[in-house]
């Protein structure tokens, strides 16, 4: 286990190697990839990093590389729609069975007022039984 704030090396997928610390995060070791921590905060998170190693020589994204990510954003959001509708349709599923459960639980007491056993034998309370 490492203690907390250690670091350890790393090679990206351009062969580079990058410092990588316990929390998942990449530091920044220059500073052309300080430029490309957006949020500030000293480190570069996964998805800084792919951006930084996606830029070409000179810190620009292409057309293509944008394109790609778009695809594979709608793409992303087309799954999480059709997960929404499939949970949502468990969900009134579940309602049903639930509902139904209690409504055979109801129909049960109702029945097991009017009869009786007597002799193994069910019979309804107003027949002498």
């Amino acid at each position: 286990m490492m203690a907390s704030g250690s670091q350890y090396l790393e090679k990206n997928g351009n062969g580079s190697k990058a410092t990588r610390n316990d929390k998942g995060g990449h530091l920044p070791r220059s500073r052309e990839s300080a430029i490309w921590d957006l949020d500030g905060d000293g480190v570069l998170d996964d998805a800084e990093l792919a951006l930084k190693n996606m830029a070409a020589g000179n810190g620009e994204i292409d057309k293509q590389e944008i394109y790609k990510l778009m695809q594979q954003h709608i793409s992303v959001q087309r799954s999480l729609w059709k997960f929404k509708r499939i949970a949502a349709a468990f969900f009134v599923l579940i309602v049903i069975l639930g509902i139904a459960n209690v409504g055979t639980s109801f129909a049960a007491a109702i029945i097991a007022k009017d009869t009786t056993a007597s002799g193994g034998n069910l019979r309804e309370k107003g027949d002498g039984g």
